[in-house]
């Protein structure tokens, strides 16, 4: 299908990839041309489906946390940022100041060792949110704890809080940290004495202090429905969501637009071509000012006739109302290694890879393009594992590969000319 020399070229890259070794970078640019624009000719050479099928390949985040590659990035400005994971059986971090060409620890004031705390439902404890180039918030559960820690300096110096849980078996789900001292934090129990709790904090003062907040109205600690999944988001101090699905298969929708004091709840149904579809999975929403865009998961039918679904849910009034879209092109695609079909850069922005190629759309997933990128296409042969998307603007972005052992990985940039992606130096 692909040119000889397409192939020689990319062999020769991955060759190179594979004696630098599994730690991954980081990355540049990536245009604005789409399948309208007229192709080069070496775009017009794998205009047909990429060949073998099965891309983006599964993936499995605790074999990840056992093999030694790094399988998390954040980098805010596209040059400084960091990436995170367990390696060697301890939860660590690293710095870059210069787009991933060089990478350097940074000191985590908790240990957090692999065991049985370290993942729930695909989701890794503890999570780490990077708000700024310097501002890092690592929250976490270590035994009976609640753990905080925060530094405003890059990991020089950290502050380290905890709360007693009053038992073990809860896990952190979800982070929003729309400021520098400020955040909320969902966590599940899994525990016996707790399993199917849900329990959402708000904290405060860089850490040093949380408040237990109620959302529903159900005698759990959270009043969400038991064994509920999950996924919070704040836009600013005062306006958050949160979203549930239920083992019912109902989508929820809780609004605050008082910093959490008060919450509205409404039902999210299923786009009607699926009608009476249940609910199985809800990621978490990209917010900004009064948009929001997230996807969710839905399935119908049973046993072997059963099928998923991805529905794109949009609202331009902070949620008040929503509209809701079947997304047949993002059946089986994939956005990072919590199998989240598409991330979005902005509500309007999103990226996802399916069938080998990336897809983005610019108007809050109602279209998806296919973005036909000879060097992207190629890569993803040889690491069909798609671990992490990072796109810091329109243009520029990263993509965080494994193959399919996961023992390996590749961070390519977008290099800014025709869609064209390249491994970081």
């Amino acid at each position: 299908m692909y040119r000889s020399r397409l192939l020689s070229v990319a062999a020769a890259g991955a060759v190179a990839l594979m004696v630098a070794g599994c730690g991954a970078n980081t990355g540049a640019m990536i245009s604005k041309s789409q399948t309208s624009l007229r192709p080069s000719h070496d775009v017009a050479a794998v205009l047909q489906k990429p060949d073998p099928a099965g891309i983006p390949a599964a993936v499995s985040l605790t074999a990840l946390q056992r093999n030694n590659v790094w399988y998390n990035i954040d980098l805010p400005d596209g040059d400084t940022g960091y990436r995170w994971g367990y390696m060697h059986g301890v939860f660590q971090i690293q710095r870059t100041d210069d787009r991933g060409a060089t990478w350097r620890g940074v000191n985590v004031p908790v240990r957090f060792d692999l065991g049985t705390e370290s993942v729930y439902h695909g989701v890794e404890n503890p999570q780490l949110a990077v708000v700024n180039l310097d501002t890092l918030y690592l929250y976490g559960v270590s035994g009976h704890s609640f753990v905080r820690a925060g530094t405003s300096d890059g990991g020089a110096h950290w502050s380290v809080y905890r709360t007693d849980l009053g038992a073990d078996g809860f896990r952190v789900t979800s982070v929003s940290q729309p400021a520098k001292s400020q955040g909320w934090v969902l966590l599940a129990g899994t525990g016996a004495a707790n399993r199917g709790v849900t329990l959402l904090y708000h904290v405060t003062n860089g850490g040093a202090t949380v408040e237990q907040v109620k959302v529903g109205h159900l005698p759990s600690a959270s009043g969400l429905p038991m064994n509920a999944q999950a996924v919070v988001a704040f836009t600013n101090l005062r306006s958050g969501w949160l979203l549930t699905t239920t083992l019912s298969g109902e989508l929820s929708l809780y609004r605050t637009d008082d910093g959490g004091r008060h919450w509205s709840m409404r039902t999210l149904n299923p786009p009607k071509q699926i009608l009476g579809a249940k609910a199985i999975k809800v990621y978490q929403p990209q917010l900004l000012e009064n948009e929001g865009t997230f996807a969710a998961v839905f399935t119908t039918g049973t046993g072997k006739s059963s099928k998923q679904h991805v529905v794109i849910f949009r609202s331009r009034d902070g949620g008040k109302t929503f509209a809701g879209e079947l997304t047949d092109q993002l059946d089986g695609a994939k956005a990072n290694y919590e199998g989240q079909p598409a991330v979005f850069a902005t509500p309007d922005y999103g990226y996802a890879v399916n069938d080998g190629r990336l897809l983005r759309s610019t108007d809050s997933g109602d279209s998806w393009l296919t973005v036909h990128s000879p060097s992207l296409e190629l890569w993803l042969q040889r690491y069909p594992c798609v671990l992490a998307m990072n796109f810091v603007s329109y243009t520029q972005g990263y993509m965080l590969l494994a193959d399919a052992a996961q023992k390996h990985t590749v961070l390519l940039q977008t290099a800014g000319l025709r869609d064209r992606w390249q491994p970081v130096p």
